[in-house]
């Protein structure tokens, strides 16, 4: 039986605030989220650490955290792992070390090669944008072929990322893929539950 694909929350609140990302992740939780991804760009550090915080006491032993933001953060709240931007370089982690059961996550866009073996230093990839999204307007989908290549690489774990929903979800089930990361669709969605649901059947019913 093949590996179940997962999905992936990513948090912006300036879509949706704190207090009502709470609740949404209260709401999907019991559904089988896996793994959410705090990325707020523009929050001040205090209001982060609190929003670290109790996001942390609400997924402890439920769901893996991960924080788009620096490891010294993460450690302290006990979040599973941090996530890399494109162009930001790996920490230079030594695996003896506190951080060394940390989960490193990177994005990376279409000029990614095989020959940077980065598949030998992070624990998975988000590999975006494959739809036009919002959150990088500028930027063009990934081209198709692309795709392919990269999710063909040995041993290299990619989640897909940038404007999927669930009336698009069915052009990328086909793909070699670990799973998907998922923004407005659910932050967004009248019914996150029902939401989640959809998106998790279409995902894994070629399984």
């Amino acid at each position: 039986m093949l590996k179940q694909k997962s999905i992936t929350l990513i948090t912006n609140t300036l879509i949706l605030n704190q207090s009502k990302t709470i609740n949404l992740v209260k709401e999907i939780l019991p559904c089988g989220l896996k793994r959410i991804q705090i990325r707020e760009k523009s929050m001040s550090e205090k209001l982060l650490e609190n929003f670290v915080f109790k996001l942390r006491e609400l997924t402890l032993g439920k769901c893996e955290l991960i924080l788009n933001g620096s490891m010294q953060l993460a450690n302290k709240y006990q979040c599973d792992g941090i996530h890399v931007p494109d162009k930001s370089k790996l920490p230079n982690i030594k695996r003896k070390d506190e951080y060394s059961k940390l989960i490193i996550g990177k994005s990376i866009h279409k000029d990614y090669k095989k020959e940077n073996e980065l598949e030998n230093l992070v624990n998975y990839v988000h590999l975006g944008p494959v739809f036009k999204t919002k959150t990088h307007p500028t930027s063009l989908p990934i081209y198709r072929d692309k795709i392919k290549e990269i999710c063909r690489i040995k041993g290299l774990s990619v989640i897909l990322v940038g404007g999927i929903n669930t009336y698009n979800l069915n052009n990328l089930i086909n793909y070699k893929i670990s799973g998907i990361a998922i923004m407005r669709d659910l932050l967004l969605s009248k019914d996150p539950e029902s939401s989640y649901i959809e998106l998790d059947q279409k995902l894994n019913e070629s399984q």
